[in-house]
């Protein structure tokens, strides 16, 4: 949430834009909603921090 405040989105819309991303980058998304909160699926965890470190 809180990043999505820094760049005054709403976390539906900043993640989707990381899922797009995510489409592009490898062809599947990266985050799921489960009763209203966001997580990771566990299978791009990896590659999710090679984005964050890079």
């Amino acid at each position: 949430m809180k990043m999505a405040e820094k760049f005054s989105l709403s976390p539906h819309s900043l993640a989707g834009q990381i899922n797009e991303e995510a489409l592009e980058r490898i062809g599947d998304i990266v985050l799921e909603e489960r009763e209203g909160v966001f997580s990771t699926l566990p299978d791009y965890e990896e590659e999710i921090r090679s984005w964050i470190s890079n």
